[in-house]
């Protein structure tokens, strides 16, 4: 048995009728107008969610995937790259096929500078010899390079611009 409604010369069945009802009251969200009678203000569009703020570090030259990947990002030159209780922001990163991925989330644009260290024996600590010289791995931002002591925090640093960005740091042994 097939029902129909009537309404103002439209007929209509039960199921076209719910379904009629159904598009109406969904049409404000989906930014229709049900009705030109009782259309509010137009409402501003919706606002964008903001980009990821991600600085990408992918950690490259490893001699071997033993070990963790330590990044320290330096956002002054006070303390760059002696001094990780002044860093803006250190992580861990594990290795796979002698690569390593260090993820900086949540950032402000900037500029800052990174030193990363290849820590092989997973100690917590850039291992030297008795005199000074490293036994593990080490790079800097920009690739910057290590002569008679690290670099300065003007050669190793980058602009952030905010969004997500990705960087490659290549290790030296």
């Amino acid at each position: 048995m097939r029902c129909e409604v009537n309404s103002h010369g439209m007929k209509f069945s039960l199921p076209k009728l719910a379904l009629l009802l159904i598009l109406m009251a969904a049409a404000p969200a989906l930014g229709g107008n049900p009705s030109p009678a009782a259309s509010p203000a137009p409402s501003p569009a919706p606002a964008m969610p903001p980009a990821a703020q991600v600085l990408h570090v992918h950690v490259v030259g490893l001699r071997n995937s033993n070990g963790k990947v330590g990044c320290t990002l330096y956002n002054s030159a006070a303390d760059f790259p002696e001094n990780d209780a002044k860093a803006f922001r250190d992580i861990d990163a594990p290795i796979k096929n002698e690569a390593a991925w260090c993820n900086f989330v949540g950032i402000p644009p900037g500029t800052y500078a990174m030193v990363v260290i290849h820590d092989e024996n997973g100690n917590g600590k850039f291992d030297r010899d008795a005199l000074g010289m490293p036994l593990e791995g080490y790079a800097f931002s920009n690739n910057a390079h290590a002569t008679f002591g690290p670099p300065s925090f003007a050669d190793a640093s980058f602009k952030y611009h905010g969004g997500e960005q990705w960087i490659t740091i290549t290790m030296t042994y």
